[in-house]
C-alpha cells in the first residue's frame, strides 16, 4: 500500500477513558479501556477494542461483523456482541462528519513513528524464534509493516495486532514475525506512514549492540573501514546479556578482517552496527587410544609414588628411633 500525502485524513473520533478529576490522581494496579472506538476518512473506516493493561484482549472485524479475540481461549468464557462495535462506530461517524464542517477540513498532524525490532526469546541456531516489530507514536493509524528477509518480502509466519491506544491519543502497533534463525540471513521491518520523509527500514542482525564510548583506529591499512574498540573499561549490552571476551567480525557483506586471536579483549566495529559472533576453537577430543594411554600413565605414576613414599616413611621411622644400650655381661 502507498502511503498518499495528497489525502487528507480530515479527523480522527476517539471515544477514550480519560481519569476523573481531582486534586490528587488515582493510582491503579491494572487499567482496562472498554469501547476504543477509531472512524477515520481514510484507509480502513474505523476498529473497535477492548484492551487491559495496554494488552489486546479483542478487536471487532467490522467488514466480517465478528468478534476477534487475541487469544482464542479467551472466548470459551467471556461473549461480545459485534453489534454494539457498529453501533458505536456509526456514531463516530456521525460526529467526524460534524467535526470536519467545524474545523473547515482541517487536516490531522503527522506524528513520526518509533521503530523497535527485537526476538522474543535469545537466539539460538536452528531454534524457531519470533521476530517483534514494536511501531510507536503513530498518529494518524495509518501505517504500513513489511518484513523482510535478504531484502525480500516475507509474507508467511507473519501476524500483527490491531492499533494500540495510548493515554497521549497516539497508538501502536506491534507485527510478529516466526522464523528459523540462520547466520546467513538479515531481516528489517519496513514501516511506511505519513510521518516518514520515506520508508524506514530497521534492521535486525544475530546479534546487534551499541557501544557506549569513543571509537579508536584500528592499524589495518587493507581495512580502512574498521575500528578498535577496547572492552576494558566498556560494558556492551544485547539481549538482556553482558558482553565480555568476546571477538566480533564485521555482519554479512563488509570488509572482512584477518583471523584474530579469540581470547583478545577487543572488537571489530565497521560502519555498519549488527555483527555476528565467532564460536570459539574448540579443541579436538583425544581418541579412545590416547584417552587410556593417559588414564594408564596415570596410573602407574600414582601408584609408583605410593609405594616410594610408603618405603621412605618406614625407613624414616627406622632411623629415627630410639637406640638400644647392652649392659655388661
Amino acid at each position: 500500500m502507498i502511503l498518499n500525502r495528497a489525502l487528507i485524513l480530515g479527523a480522527l473520533a476517539l471515544t477514550a477513558m480519560m481519569s476523573p478529576s481531582g486534586s490528587e490522581d488515582i493510582v491503579a494496579d491494572h487499567i482496562a479501556a472498554y469501547g476504543i472506538n477509531v472512524y477515520q476518512t481514510y484507509g480502513p473506516s474505523g476498529y473497535y477494542t477492548h484492551e487491559f493493561d495496554g494488552d489486546e484482549e479483542f478487536y471487532v472485524d467490522l467488514e466480517k461483523k465478528e468478534t476477534v479475540w487475541h487469544l482464542p481461549v479467551f472466548s470459551q468464557f467471556r461473549r461480545f456482541d459485534p453489534q454494539g462495535a457498529l453501533r458505536n462506530i456509526a456514531a463516530a461517524k456521525h460526529n467526524l462528519e460534524i467535526t470536519i464542517q467545524r474545523s473547515n477540513s482541517t487536516a490531522a498532524t503527522n506524528k513520526v513513528p518509533e521503530v523497535t525490532v527485537f526476538s522474543k526469546s535469545p537466539m539460538m541456531l536452528g531454534q524457531p524464534n519470533t521476530l517483534i516489530c514494536h511501531v510507536d507514536n503513530i498518529f494518524p493509524p495509518v501505517i504500513n509493516i513489511t518484513w523482510l528477509r535478504n531484502g525480500h518480502s516475507v509474507i508467511e509466519g507473519v501476524s500483527e495486532t490491531s492499533f494500540l491506544s495510548k493515554d497521549d491519543h497516539s497508538f501502536s502497533k506491534i507485527s510478529y514475525l516466526t522464523f528459523l534463525p540462520s547466520d546467513d540471513d538479515v531481516y528489517d521491518c519496513k514501516v511506511e506512514h505519513w510521518g516518514l520523509d520515506k520508508p524506514l527500514l530497521k534492521h535486525w542482525g544475530m546479534y546487534e549492540f551499541h557501544p557506549f564510548g569513543t571509537l579508536f583506529s584500528l592499524s589495518s591499512p587493507t581495512h580502512p573501514y574498521c575500528y578498535l574498540l577496547n572492552l576494558m573499561a566498556l560494558n556492551f549490552t544485547f539481549q538482556g546479556f553482558l558482553m565480555t571476551d568476546l571477538t566480533l567480525f564485521p555482519k554479512l557483506h563488509t570488509p572482512s578482517l584477518p583471523h584474530p586471536t579469540h581470547m583478545h579483549r577487543n572488537v571489530l566495529y565497521s560502519e555498519f552496527h549488527n555483527f555476528t559472533f565467532t564460536e570459539p576453537e574448540i579443541p579436538a577430543p583425544m581418541s579412545e587410544l590416547t584417552e587410556t594411554v593417559v588414564c594408564a600413565l596415570g596410573l602407574t605414576v600414582g601408584l609408583v609414588g605410593i609405594v616410594v613414599g610408603t618405603v621412605l616413611i618406614i625407613r624414616g621411622l627406622r632411623s629415627g628411633g630410639p637406640s638400644r644400650h647392652q649392659g655388661p655381661l
